[in-house]
């Protein structure tokens, strides 16, 4: 049909919508796997379908014996009634999970360890921890940043996408700039794929970002591991013009005794350009191809499928060093080197340990079913800081996030913000390549109140900036600086930003939406509609009765008159 002829323009028109759809896993759907729902839907061989419009059918052929037979009414309605339940009660069984009462009415050891905490922290659940599912924790109130709906935004969809897909790891900058503050996993760990020593999770890198990004240095826990050589699996983004043997990254052993052991990792001995196979990437790479550990297929913006490669390398550490923690960053200035795995080797004995817990994640809690992770670098809720990014478009904004100049610490990406206007003591950039100017720190604000259609915050700061709030901006969500009204903008792909002043001020934010009026007003001719459908047959019969009646009772009145009429006549006759 008309959804095969015309696949790129209606992935388009799924990719520009509002709203998204999770899969069953809680994970988004792609808009491949929604566009094949959509079809499936629309077949007329789809049993759902068929059911469906013999519904339709039904009602409309009842519908039509109320108005013509309306002494059926009421049978009619219970009949409507019955389709509407059975309809709903079908939806229901397909689309939600069935557990017992007694599950649902228990909290998980998880969900307990939240209740403990006051619910006021955000979380992060990995897919497939079921305890974590919406559902059972709407009863709690627990903020879970995976949302309580099946019907999310799409730019929450799209930011849930990165979070979800590594198994064990998450991107830290997204994590941080979120607000979310506990992480939840599986306990039992999965066996990942290995390349010789380094074990790989090909969905969630252990780092990643360019030079400026806060992305680009982390530390991780060394376990006391001891060895003399660094394995690692990488790969370059953006790195085609880095020449050979250029230094890219650093990762220093930091010992118990404080000593610090730093090796350099290099392009083109090291690691590469992760698309150096692409016909037309091949011949402008600058630097060698080391050792392809791995493959992964990936899709440019035409929708055009491709290989790239993750790369295995050795590199000596020197003399064996323990490792109490282990220290990476990123050096060079163009590109963005994703770390995929890490593992110290020790070459005498053949014994080595993964290098993959950070020491930013505290283990709060654990049981056979879940762990509970304490994120340390979470945002506040609500903070003000003084520079924004204003970028040309929204396209590749999450990636500016991912592996960009970016620091959410020191900025905001601000969209639909005109630089021009109004006074200029706010620091901008148009440039998302440019990094914050030094000294443009985070300052703290404070929620006072905070609910569903609404939230007060209050703030302090030395310098006029930008506000951000860690909720998702959404059309209808208003804004208003010390009472008077004041432009809202997306901030940081996904949440709301507003200008401020320096000094003590409070910003309020309402959801005040056109299409509540709308809804209102079509709830009222709704109500109207249905008004007339169930009292119009009902009056229509009690009005014939009415007319009947009136009918009769003219007859009986004229019938009256008219015997009057005739003994008076015949009176008159008499006396004549």
């Amino acid at each position: 049909g008309w959804l095969d002829s015309h696949r790129a323009e209606a992935l388009k028109a799924l990719s520009t919508g509002e709203w998204g759809v999770r899969a069953a896993s809680n994970a988004p759907l792609s808009l491949a796997a929604a566009l094949e729902g959509l079809r499936w839907a629309l077949d007329i061989t789809n049993p759902a379908l068929v059911a469906a419009l013999f519904m339709a059918q039904m009602t409309v052929v009842l519908l039509g014996v109320w108005i013509v037979a309306p002494r059926l009414g009421h049978l009619c309605k219970g009949a409507i009634l019955g389709l509407v339940v059975v309809d709903l009660l079908g939806f229901a069984s397909a689309f939600h999970p069935f557990t017992s009462l007694a599950d649902l009415s228990t909290p998980s050891g998880a969900v307990a360890f939240f209740i403990d905490q006051g619910n006021t922290e955000r979380i992060f659940p990995k897919p497939n921890v079921r305890s974590m599912d919406a559902n059972r924790l709407v009863p709690y109130g627990i903020p879970t940043f995976t949302g309580y709906s099946s019907l999310a935004p799409q730019r929450q969809m799209a930011y849930l996408r990165h979070l979800q897909t590594g198994y064990d790891t998450v991107p830290d900058t997204l994590l941080d700039t979120a607000g979310i503050r506990y992480m939840v996993r599986e306990a039992k760990f999965p066996g990942l794929p290995f390349h010789n020593v380094v074990s790989i999770d090909p969905g969630g890198p252990l780092a990643q970002g360019s030079v400026n990004n806060a992305g680009s240095k982390t530390t991780f826990i060394g376990e006391d591991a001891r060895g003399d050589t660094l394995a690692i699996i990488s790969a370059l983004r953006h790195g085609v013009e880095i020449p050979q043997d250029a230094p890219v990254a650093e990762v220093t052993f930091v010992a118990p005794t404080g000593e610090r052991r730093t090796v350099t990792i290099r392009a083109g001995r090291d690691t590469a350009e992760w698309a150096f196979d692409r016909p037309d990437v091949v011949a402008k790479v600058k630097h060698r191809r080391p050792e392809v550990a791995m493959q992964l297929d990936q899709t440019d913006t035409d929708n055009a499928k491709y290989k790239v490669n993750l790369y295995y390398a050795e590199i000596p550490v020197g003399a064996a060093v323990t490792a109490r923690t282990v220290e990476y960053r990123y050096l060079h200035p163009a590109g963005a080197l994703r770390l995929y795995g890490m593992t110290l080797l020790d070459r005498r004995t053949g014994a080595f340990t993964q290098i993959r817990n950070k020491t930013r994640y505290r283990l709060a809690y654990r049981d056979q079913e879940a762990l509970v992770f304490e994120n340390t670098g979470a945002l506040p809720h609500a903070y003000v800081v003084r520079h924004a990014v204003v970028p040309a478009s929204s396209g590749g904004i999450l990636d500016q996030m991912l592996e960009g100049s970016f620091d959410p610490r020191r900025s905001v990406i601000l969209e639909g913000f005109e630089p021009g206007m109004g006074p200029r003591d706010v620091l901008v950039s148009e440039n998302p390549a440019i990094a914050a100017p030094a000294g443009t720190g985070l300052t703290p604000a404070r929620v006072e109140q905070y609910g569903p259609n609404g939230a007060v915050v209050a703030y302090t700061a030395a310098d006029p900036g930008f506000l951000v709030f860690g909720d998702a901006y959404y059309p209808g969500w208003k804004a208003y600086l010390d009472g008077d009204p004041t432009p809202i903008y997306r901030a940081n792909f996904l949440f709301r930003g507003v200008r401020v002043p320096a000094g003590t001020h409070q910003v309020e934010f309402k959801f005040e939406p056109e299409s509540v009026r709308v809804g209102l007003w079509l709830t009222v001719l709704g109500l109207l509609t249905a008004l007339l459908v169930l009292v119009v047959p009902e009056s229509w019969v009690l009005f014939r009765r009415l007319a009947c009646l009136a009918a009769r009772a003219r007859r009986g009145v004229s019938l009256e008159r008219w015997n009057v009429l005739r003994r008076q006549v015949t009176v008159l006759i008499h006396h004549d």
